[in-house]
C-alpha cells in the first residue's frame, strides 16, 4: 500500500510538472459535488461543506487556479451530469472546457456516527485516477478530512507556501459540526435565486450561536445583511469581527464593499488594500480597486489593479468589462471591444458586456457587429428599452452607411446606362429602406412602451416617421418629446418643420419664438427662416413684439425674461444685467435671474 502510494505520488508530480495549466501558469484543480450515497437528503449540505472547506483554501494559494463554481457546474451540466455519475470521463470532458489538470472528486455515506468518504484525484487529460483515499472518522474529525486532502494536494504536488497562504490553510473556521450544518444551509439557501432572507439570517445566526467565534458565519451574516441593503447591520457583524480577528480579511472586505457604494472611495481603498494584505491571492479586492480608480479617472492605477485581477481569477468576466470602461469612459471606443469581447466570450449572457460592446461597435461604426450585440441581448430581454433604442439607431446608421456606399460606388459604374435597370435598383433601395423604417418604428417603440418618458426613443421615433413622411404621427412624437422635456430646442425646431411641410405658418413660426424663449443663440449666427416664411428675419419679428409687450406692460416676468437672454446671446451684457436687476425687483426670489446677474458680475 506504501509503495503504491509513493507511486502515485510520483505519478502527480511528473503530471503536475509537465502539464500545468494554461490560466496563467497554474495548476488548474477542478472542485466536483461530493456525492451523497446515503441518499438521505438531511445530509445534502456534506457535498457542498466539503466544497466550501476545499475552496477556502486551495484558491487562496496563488500557485493553484480554481475555476468558479458556475464554471465546473456549467461544464458538468454540457458533459450530462446528472444523468450519469461523475467519473474519469466525465472530468476528462470538463478538463477540456474549464482549464483544469486535475479534478477532486468523492463520495460520502453515513453510518451511524460515522463519517464515509471516499476522495480521488483525476486526471483530467486523460480521465485517469492517480491517487485516491478512504476515510472513515467521526463527524466531528469533517474538518480533519478536508484539511488532510488539502495537504495531499500540496504535498504531491509539491508546492511551497508564503506565510499568508501557510495562515489561511492553518486557519480552522469552526470545530463544531452543528455549526457548520447550519452555516451549509444558510449559504445553499442564500444562493437560490427566490431565497428568502430571513432563513438564510436565521440559519447564520444558528451557526454563531452554536459558536460565536465561527467568524466566517459572522463575515456571510454581514454579507446576507449587505445584500439587502441593511448596511448599518452588516457593518456591525464587520466591525465586530475585526475588532476581534484583525489579520482575518473578509470582514475588511465586506466593510470596502458598504464604503464603495457609499462612495467613500479613500476608506474603501484603504480596506481593499488590507485585504490584500492578509491574502493577496483574492482577486476581488484588486478589482474593487480598479473600479473605484475608473471613478477617480486614475486609469493607470485602473488597469494595473484589473490586470492583477485577471492574473489571479482570468475566468471572471466583470474583470475584462471593467477594463474596457477604462478605455469607454475616456471615448476611445476602439481599444475596449477586445475586452468587451473576452467578457462577452466568458460569459455571454451578461447584458451590461453585450451593451457596451454594442455601443463600441456603434461609435466605431461598425454597425453591422454593433446589430448583432443588440440583438443578442433583446433575445432574453425583448423588451429591454436601451437595447431597443440602440437597435433602431444602428438599423438606420448601417443603411445610411450603405446607401453612402453605394452613391460612393456607382460614381465610377459608367454602365448603368440602362434605364430600365436603374428603375429596378430604385425600387430596390425603397424597399430595403421601408424595411429600415419598419424595424426603426418596431424598436422605438418597444423602447417606450418599456420606459416611462424614454426621451430619446420618443424623440428618434418622431424622426422616422418625419423621413417616412407620416408627418401626423411624426407631430405627435415631436409633441410627446416635448412633453418629456419641454427644453429640448431640436424638438421645437423639427415640430416647426413639420408645422412648415403641413402649411400650418403660423404653428410653425410659434415654435421658432419658443426657439427663442429657450436659447436664442440658435437664432443669433442664422436668424433668417426659409421661403415658407418669405425670409423674416425671426429674431428682429421678436424683438419688435418684445419692445410692444414691454412698452404696454414693462413688468410683464416673462417678455423681461426672454429679453435678458436675447440681451446674453448678443453679446449685449450690460444690457442683459439691466434686464435680470429688473427681474429681481419684480421677482426677488428668481433663481435664474440672481445665477446669471452673478455670472455676469464676473466679468
Amino acid at each position: 500500500m506504501l509503495r503504491s502510494y509513493k507511486i502515485c505520488s510520483l505519478v502527480l508530480v511528473l503530471f503536475f510538472s509537465l502539464n500545468i495549466s494554461s490560466a496563467q501558469n497554474k495548476r488548474g484543480i477542478g472542485l466536483f459535488p461530493f456525492e451523497n450515497l446515503s441518499k438521505e437528503k438531511k445530509y445534502e449540505w456534506i457535498s457542498f461543506g466539503f466544497d466550501y472547506l476545499l475552496s477556502n483554501k486551495l484558491s487562496n494559494i496563488a500557485a493553484y487556479y480554481v475555476p468558479e463554481k458556475k464554471i465546473i457546474n456549467k461544464a458538468l451540466a454540457d458533459a450530462g451530469y446528472g444523468k450519469r455519475r461523475i467519473d474519469g470521463e466525465m472530468v476528462y470532458h470538463v478538463g477540456k472546457s474549464a482549464g483544469i489538470n486535475i479534478g477532486i472528486s468523492g463520495n460520502y455515506y453515513t453510518n451511524g456516527k460515522t463519517l464515509n468518504v471516499n476522495v480521488s484525484f483525476i486526471n483530467a487529460f486523460n480521465g485517469a485516477s492517480i491517487f485516491s483515499k478512504e476515510y472513515k472518522n467521526s463527524f466531528s474529525e469533517m474538518f480533519f478530512i478536508a484539511d488532510d486532502i488539502v495537504k495531499n494536494i500540496i504535498d504531491l504536488s509539491t508546492v511551497s507556501l508564503s506565510q499568508n497562504e501557510k495562515n489561511i490553510i492553518n486557519r480552522q473556521i469552526t470545530n463544531s459540526v452543528k455549526a457548520f450544518e447550519h452555516f451549509s444551509n444558510g449559504y445553499i439557501e442564500n444562493e437560490k435565486p427566490s431565497r428568502q432572507k430571513e432563513i438564510v439570517i436565521g440559519l447564520f445566526r444558528n451557526a454563531i450561536r452554536e459558536d460565536p467565534n465561527f467568524w466566517e458565519a459572522s463575515y456571510n451574516l454581514g454579507i446576507a445583511y449587505y445584500n439587502d441593503q441593511d448596511y448599518n447591520k452588516a457593518l456591525e457583524q464587520f466591525d465586530r469581527i475585526i475588532a476581534a480577528l484583525p489579520d482575518f480579511e473578509k470582514p475588511y472586505y465586506g466593510r470596502a464593499l458598504i464604503l464603495y457604494r457609499r462612495k467613500d472611495y479613500v476608506k474603501a481603498k484603504s480596506d481593499f488594500q488590507k485585504v490584500i494584505k492578509y491574502n493577496p491571492n483574492d482577486y476581488k479586492p484588486y478589482f474593487y480597486l480598479g473600479k473605484i480608480s475608473i471613478s477617480l479617472k486614475q486609469y493607470k492605477d485602473a488597469n494595473k489593479y484589473l490586470h492583477k485581477a485577471a492574473e489571479i481569477n482570468p475566468d471572471y468576466s466583470k474583470i475584462y468589462l471593467e477594463m474596457g470602461n477604462i478605455y469607454f469612459t475616456q471615448k476611445k471606443y476602439r481599444g475596449g471591444i477586445p475586452h468587451y469581447k473576452k467578457a462577452v466570450e466568458l460569459d455571454p449572457a451578461d447584458k451590461e458586456s453585450l451593451q457596451k460592446l454594442g455601443e463600441c461597435y456603434y461609435r466605431t461604426q461598425v454597425y453591422y457587429s454593433a446589430y448583432s450585440q443588440f440583438q443578442k441581448i433583446l433575445e432574453s430581454e425583448p423588451n429591454d428599452p436601451a437595447a431597443n433604442f440602440m437597435l433602431g439607431i444602428t438599423a438606420y446608421k448601417q443603411a445610411v452607411l450603405s446607401e453612402l456606399i453605394e452613391a460612393f460606388l456607382e460614381l465610377f459604374d459608367v454602365n448603368i446606362a440602362d434605364e430600365s435597370k436603374k428603375k429596378k435598383k430604385l425600387a430596390g433601395t425603397r424597399k430595403e429602406r421601408q424595411e429600415v423604417h419598419r424595424e426603426m418604428v418596431s424598436s422605438f417603440s418597444r423602447a417606450r412602451k418599456a420606459r416611462k418618458n424614454f426621451l430619446e426613443a420618443t424623440f428618434n421615433l418622431a424622426l422616422t416617421y418625419h423621413d417616412m413622411g407620416k408627418l401626423d404621427s411624426a407631430q405627435t412624437y415631436y409633441l410627446k418629446t416635448i412633453e418629456i422635456d419641454p427644453n429640448l430646442v431640436k424638438s421645437h425646431i423639427k415640430l416647426a418643420k413639420v408645422y412648415d411641410e403641413q402649411g400650418q405658418k403660423q404653428k410653425g413660426l410659434a415654435e421658432y419664438k419658443k426657439v427663442i424663449s429657450i436659447d436664442p443663440s440658435y437664432f443669433i449666427a442664422h436668424p433668417t427662416l426659409g421661403p415658407e416664411h418669405n425670409y423674416i428675419n425671426i429674431m428682429d419679428v421678436t424683438l419688435r413684439e418684445l419692445d410692444v409687450n414691454l412698452k404696454n406692460n414693462p413688468d410683464d416676468l416673462t417678455s423681461n425674461q426672454m429679453m435678458a437672454k436675447i440681451y446674453f446671446a448678443q453679446g449685449f451684457y450690460g444690457k442683459a444685467a439691466n434686464v435680470y436687476r429688473k427681474i429681481l425687483k419684480i421677482r426677488p426670489n428668481d433663481s435664474e435671474a440672481k445665477k446669471m446677474l452673478a455670472k455676469l458680475e464676473k466679468r
